[in-house]
């Protein structure tokens, strides 16, 4: 029993050391990613088109990778390329509306607020899995706080241009589904690829696929709500 219990506690030490780990790697990804993409972002249009035809690209290819392990039909490799670059093309459209570079700043804030409230809600108080058969670790207590956490935050985000607060609030609350969405899709994706990670390009953090896969449904989204509204 004593040698039991030494176990289960180990376990848990583990578990919550690898928690430890991520969010600190979610966080320094965000502290070097969010001044970066507004760097480029503000630099102009022709920076931010060699910045999205270089994710473009990268992206494509490891999808393209995962795509490869599943099946060697043409379709689905066509497939896994519209799933990169169809977002990536939202993303410029984006770019293009009124305030668009504050559009696409304020998108990957919305993405990255979801997918890290969401991972840090789960791994605090997080219980009831969410899609166990696809990623085992996300929790239902997770996805309502990823939720909640976007919708408050551009609720108080006053000084967006033209949103009401109705469409501020809906805006966070569509793209943190989005997002979810996006990280479960992926999950498939990989999982039926049979891999752990869709590439190596960024050491301790996986593929770039993995770092973007949640932009990948938020973009769109982001795109059709400011068209209609703006």
């Amino acid at each position: 029993m004593p040698s039991m219990i030494t176990s289960i506690e180990s376990d848990a030490l583990a578990a919550s050391k690898e928690g430890l780990g991520n969010l600190a790697r979610r966080a320094l990804t965000a502290a070097i990613g969010i001044p970066l993409i507004v760097a480029v972002v503000m630099a102009g249009k022709i920076a931010f088109a060699v910045a999205l035809i270089a994710a473009a690209i990268i992206g494509i290819n490891e999808s393209l990778r995962l795509a490869g392990k599943i099946s060697p039909a043409p379709v689905f490799r066509l497939t896994s390329i519209a799933y990169v670059a169809l977002p990536m093309f939202f993303l410029g459209l984006l770019y293009l509306l009124d305030s668009g570079p504050i559009w696409v700043i304020f998108t990957f804030v919305a993405t990255w607020l979801a997918d890290t409230s969401a991972y840090t809600v789960g791994r605090l108080v997080g219980r009831r899995p969410l899609a166990p058969t696809i990623s085992p670790n996300k929790t239902i207590e997770g996805a309502v706080g990823g939720l909640t956490v976007t919708s408050l935050v551009f609720a108080a985000l006053t000084f967006l241009p033209v949103l009401s607060l109705p469409q501020r609030i809906l805006f966070g609350l569509t793209l943190a589904v989005a997002a979810t969405a996006g990280d479960l899709f992926e999950s498939v994706f990989k999982r039926r690829a049979g891999v752990k990670d869709s590439g190596t390009i960024l050491p301790g953090h996986g593929g770039f696929l993995d770092r973007i896969d949640s932009l990948l449904f938020t973009a769109p989204i982001s795109y059709l709500l400011l068209r209609l509204w703006i």
